[in-house]
């Protein structure tokens, strides 16, 4: 069984996507994948004035995959993408109705996770009188 995922990351992550290459392989799938670095210094055509932007993101994107024909059966981006205006959930909300087939699911990973969570849940508590500890212990 073939399997086409798509990774968005500001880093190259190569090494753990061949591993999981590997792992896919002894289950009997054919996993590819095609990496798509936002945000970083080696993609600088993305950047304006250091920070993501997404509108050339999207025509990257439709240039590198979409206009291809490539579909995919998977899409996971990293939450942190080294740009404050712009993190992985952000980009794929922006990305979405231009790039994506809305039945394509989606991952967001992150080696931050708890803090990431517990960034989010701080922008809805503005009074900081909840308790986050059993919210991002469930998720986390």
């Amino acid at each position: 069984m073939d399997k086409l995922i798509l990774v968005i990351d500001d880093n190259d992550q190569k090494n753990v996507i061949e591993e999981l290459v590997r792992e896919a392989e002894k289950q009997g799938i054919n996993l590819m994948y095609r990496q798509f670095n936002v945000g970083s210094p080696d993609e600088p055509g993305l950047l304006t004035v250091g920070k993501i932007d997404v509108d050339k993101v999207k025509e990257a994107y439709k240039e590198r995959f979409k206009n291809h024909g490539l579909k995919f059966n998977l899409i996971v981006c990293d939450w942190d993408l080294s740009d404050p205006n712009t993190d992985g959930a952000e980009l794929l909300r922006r990305l979405d109705t231009e790039c994506f087939n809305h039945k394509t699911p989606r991952i967001l990973y992150s080696s931050l996770l708890r803090e990431k969570l517990e960034e989010q849940l701080n922008k809805y508590d503005k009074d900081n009188d909840a308790t986050k500890e059993p919210v991002i212990k469930y998720i986390a």
